[in-house]
């Protein structure tokens, strides 16, 4: 997917080039994803989720791989289709609930009836 956002915007990329670039067939592609907006909030998730915010050399490693990453992250915040508030949602709902009450005191949660 990243590749693919070095090349052109997030809403101009199809599924079906993400399932070639990355050699997999659409069935699976959408066993792990709903949607192309879900892969990318799996990616701020798990970049996230790598980075130990109380280690400075971690904090440091993970800004130098954000600014490798610039136009990827500029593309997914640019795109018109799905603005960043719902990049931002998908990557609430796919926390466990432990760390959206964390994170999110006052956000309702799926099993409260959000969405």
């Amino acid at each position: 997917m990243k590749k693919l956002m070095l090349q052109k915007p997030l809403d101009k990329i199809r599924v079906t080039e993400i399932c070639r670039e990355a050699e997999i067939e659409r069935p699976t592609f959408y066993y792990h994803f709903r949607d192309k907006y879900d892969l990318v909030a799996w990616i701020f998730t798990r970049n996230a989720f790598e980075t130990d915010v109380l280690s400075a050399s971690s904090a440091a490693k993970s800004m130098n791989r954000m600014r490798q990453d610039y136009l990827f992250y500029k593309r997914a915040y640019e795109d018109n289709i799905t603005p960043a508030e719902t990049i931002v949602e998908m990557m609430f709902y796919s926390m466990p609930e432990g760390l959206q009450r964390i994170f999110f005191p006052t956000k309702k949660r799926l099993s409260e009836g959000a969405r």
